[in-house]
């Protein structure tokens, strides 16, 4: 009668003695993941082991010793079983991948595949295999991503910007700016900068400054002078395209401008007739003889006047 120990995963096994007799014999059968340890007659085959076991193979499958070959007390049969795998990256184009036994991390290997840092991915690396398996891979990358002026890292699948755009749900507006095009390939590191930009019209007024006009009068001696009007600024209303980036104003144009009120110029009058040399002022002509009003509003004063010997005299009125 056979004797058959299932063990998964098995570590290095301790066999106890007097477990048996002279014609029997243990052997250990290592099918992929599954180790069996099987008590069988002495001078088996392995093709005798496999039966006992009841344990089948496929003529694509590989098998050590080979099933004709005898085997002794505490040998081992390797099963290595042909598994064809499917490989997917991203929903797109399947790979079907053909390996003897092995792992995950062997599967990737032989279909050239390197998992980066951010990658996803439906079975652990380090496990076994089976036939008719498949495994999704989902590439990510990191990528910066400057939105209305503050900037996050964004770990993505995109491989577009415009597949960024979507998978972040960022609508961007005719007059926004970006720093790539929508149909640009993503890489890990990038930079996608989106400037938020607004236009709106602006009203501003501003003075408009008045003139100074000056008229001449033989009625007042040179060097006297008086404002005959007022000087008045007027307004005028300047309306621009402002442009805001993020908030922040970048530039405006003037589209218009209106004079509100219009300005009334300043006007002075300034003397031109000649002084007459006092008397007794011998040798002594008048340069010039300034009126100067005080400044209580009474309409009086005094004239400055200036000889041409450089002395200088001041006569109230």
């Amino acid at each position: 009668m056979r004797k058959i120990k299932y063990l998964l995963c098995v570590l290095p096994l301790v066999l106890l003695a007097g477990c048996g007799d002279s014609n029997t014999m243990e052997v250990n059968i290592e099918d992929g993941r599954i180790t069996t340890v099987v008590t069988v007659d002495r001078n088996s085959t392995v093709n005798d082991i496999l039966k006992e076991a009841e344990l089948t193979i496929s003529a694509d499958d590989d098998i050590t010793p080979a099933v004709t070959e005898v085997v002794v007390d505490g040998d081992s049969i390797v099963i290595s079983r042909k598994n064809n795998v499917t490989v997917t990256e991203d929903g797109d184009f399947p790979q079907t991948v053909t390996v003897m036994g092995g792992t995950v991390a062997d599967v990737l290997d032989k279909a050239g595949i390197t998992l980066g840092k951010y990658d996803e991915i439906n079975h652990a690396a380090e496990g076994y295999v089976t036939d008719g398996m498949s495994i999704d891979i989902i590439h990510k990358i990191p990528v910066d991503l400057t939105v209305d002026g503050d900037t996050t890292e964004v770990i993505t699948s995109a491989k577009t910007v415009a597949d960024l755009l979507d998978e972040q749900d960022i609508s961007i507006g005719k007059k926004d700016r970006m720093n790539k095009s929508v149909d640009d390939k993503l890489v890990a590191g990038d930079k996608l900068v989106i400037e938020r930009v607004n236009v709106k019209k602006v009203t501003e007024t501003e003075v408009v400054e008045y003139e100074t006009q000056t008229e001449y009068s033989d009625d007042m001696y040179a060097g006297e002078s008086t404002v005959r009007q007022e000087g008045v600024n007027g307004e005028k209303e300047l309306t621009y395209d402002v442009t805001y980036v993020d908030g922040k104003e970048s530039g405006r144009k003037l589209v218009s401008e209106k004079v509100i009120t219009e300005p009334v110029d300043e006007i002075i009058v300034e003397g031109t007739k000649q002084q007459e040399e006092p008397a007794g002022a011998s040798g002594k002509t008048v340069v010039s003889k300034q009126k100067n009003y005080d400044c209580d509003g009474s309409g009086h004063g005094w004239y400055t006047i200036t000889y041409s010997d450089g002395s200088v005299e001041y006569i109230d009125f």
